[in-house]
């Protein structure tokens, strides 16, 4: 099976806690697609990222890049200041172009914007009236930068749910794309009745998913002040790899929440972080056992 995915790849400058910082390859292009690999599917890449990037990290892991408009330009740049206690600043150092919404033969697609830099809508070839399956990750959607680069919530435009089979968001961003503007399982619900078939909530130490009127949620750890740059992205892509194979959408919650577990615990930088399959299956098996569910 085959995922598209929709993202940039970035140069990330992260500090932690005050540390000099470090320079890695990362965005959702380079963790999404790394991931979906990892996780046994084939990747179609569309992407930007210019020679400063180091393309090899996609060639390696066996990312086939099927369009990037980022040649001869500086590839996106962020600053990421990590306080190590969860909280984080990001700055928007450089910008590198919009990445359209090309048409792709994969059986369904990953759209995850990087502050904004993606076209609203779905891919020719996915979604609801087409033959594959459309997730979105709001994070991006939510997020503009501002004076100094500062990026923060709020400014773009909110995504067009009504072809998406699936949704991720976060604690910032579900209140401003849900149309009421609530949070928690209401807006939750409201994501759902906007025409999003899944639900899909992650925050610091739980992710829960809503699936028609269950609303099923588990723990996770809270990381303990480590880098979990690229871990939402990895839970978004395992989220996605798992309901092509498998159509299940508790199993999808418990690998989503497994493949972030296991990326934020290796403490590695970069796409050096994405866990390998087997470390996700092991973590997913457990949380199967301890998931909990209600009805909304």
């Amino acid at each position: 099976m085959k995922l598209a995915v929709y993202s940039h790849c970035t140069v990330d400058e992260v500090s932690l806690a005050g540390a000099a910082p470090a320079e890695a390859p990362g965005g959702g292009g380079c963790y999404c697609s790394v991931a979906a690999r990892r996780l046994g599917l084939d990747v179609d890449l569309f992407t930007r990222f210019g020679a400063d990037f180091p393309a090899g990290v996609l060639e390696r892991a066996g990312v086939r890049v099927a369009w990037n408009g980022g040649e001869g330009m500086p590839t996106a740049r962020f600053r990421l200041d990590l306080d190590g206690s969860g909280g984080r600043t990001v700055r928007l150092v450089e910008e590198c172009g919009e990445i359209p919404l090309l048409e792709s033969d994969a059986d369904g697609a990953l759209v995850r914007p990087m502050c904004g830099g993606i076209a609203r809508g779905a891919p020719g070839g996915t979604g609801k009236g087409g033959p594959g399956f459309l997730m979105l990750d709001a994070q991006g959607f939510a997020r503009r930068a501002g004076e100094g680069g500062l990026v923060s919530l709020g400014g773009g435009a909110r995504p067009d749910l009504s072809a998406a089979s699936a949704v991720k968001v976060g604690p910032g961003e579900l209140a401003w794309c849900a149309p009421g503007g609530r949070g928690g399982a209401e807006g939750m619900a409201e994501l759902r009745d906007a025409g999003a078939g899944l639900v899909l909530y992650a925050e610091r130490g739980g992710a829960s998913l809503l699936d028609g009127d269950r609303l099923y949620s588990l723990r996770l750890p809270d990381g303990g002040g480590r880098d979990a740059t690229g871990a939402g992205d990895v839970m978004a892509a395992a989220f996605a790899c798992t309901m092509l194979r498998e159509d299940d959408p508790l199993w999808a919650l418990c690998f989503a929440g497994g493949a972030a577990q296991a990326a934020i615990e290796s403490g590695e930088a970069g796409p050096g972080k994405v866990p390998s399959r087997g470390a996700v299956q092991t973590n997913a098996a457990y949380y199967y056992n301890t998931v909990k569910f209600r009805g909304v």
